[in-house]
């Protein structure tokens, strides 16, 4: 009796443990979200790349999760559900791939302008200033989801295969996405807005850059404009025609 009492008391005692440490978790990433710069400093100043580069992943898992808690209602309408794990397992694993993929692309844009960094640094800085901010980035791509998903629904409903709907996708069917006046006016608004906090995101990231490197500041920007304007947009591509296919493929 005594051992199973003191069983169940481990167990709520390991329980408690786990959600400490889930809740300290996601305070560290809305800790970041309100101070970008004092959090990349706070990471910057780890000695130890391997550890630098844990601690600035941890803020990839509340981003996505509360990104994903936001799309709900929209994966909801197309029939894609919490417990649909393959869509999110494979949601988890694209989004980690791209952040991995644009943190390797800005090092490269640094290195064409011979400024001489560290890919955990990079990886740590742009978790601060963009990857944090995921659930942003969620919202703003509401309308451009909403659209896309419609045209995915009903060309799957009527039978057609994904090359097909990616074809309806970027031909902007007009058809499909009719009565969508209003989704396609906040899509573009959405878009300017985006833009704009990528804008602000990469001068950010290239003050402290330069900052850190004691580089030049225009050397900088000049790397951080070629990096996000040329080298990060296949990412961006290949970031999308994935996600477009596992959406495709849950889509009911």
């Amino acid at each position: 009796m005594n051992e199973a009492n003191e069983s169940k008391k481990d167990s709520g005692e390991g329980l408690v443990g786990q959600l400490l440490k889930f809740l300290e978790l996601f305070w560290e990433w809305f800790f970041a979200a309100l101070h970008p710069t004092r959090c990349c400093r706070k990471l910057l100043a780890i000695k130890d790349s391997r550890t630098r580069m844990q601690s600035s992943a941890k803020l990839w898992v509340p981003s996505f999760v509360v990104a994903l808690i936001v799309d709900v209602p929209l994966y909801h309408l197309y029939g894609i559900e919490l417990d649909t794990l393959g869509f999110h397992l494979a949601s988890l694993l694209w989004f980690t791939a791209a952040v991995a993929l644009s943190g390797f692309v800005i090092q490269l844009g640094l290195s064409w302008y011979k400024v001489r960094s560290n890919l955990a640094d990079v990886m740590s800085i742009f978790a601060c200033y963009f990857v944090t901010y995921q659930p942003i980035g969620a919202i703003l791509s509401y309308p451009v989801d909403l659209k896309c998903y419609a045209i995915l629904s009903s060309a799957k409903k009527s039978g057609a295969d994904f090359s097909h709907a990616l074809g309806l996708i970027l031909s902007g069917s007009q058809s499909i996405a009719a009565g969508l006046d209003a989704v396609l006016v906040s899509a573009s608004i959405c878009s300017l807005i985006f833009i704009a906090l990528t804008c602000i995101g990469a001068s950010l990231m290239a003050l402290t850059l330069a900052e850190h490197y004691s580089r030049p500041k225009v050397v900088c920007f000049k790397a951080l404009a070629f990096s996000f304007s040329v080298l990060i947009v296949p990412v961006l591509a290949f970031e999308g025609l994935l996600s477009t296919y596992v959406a495709y493929a849950f889509l009911k």
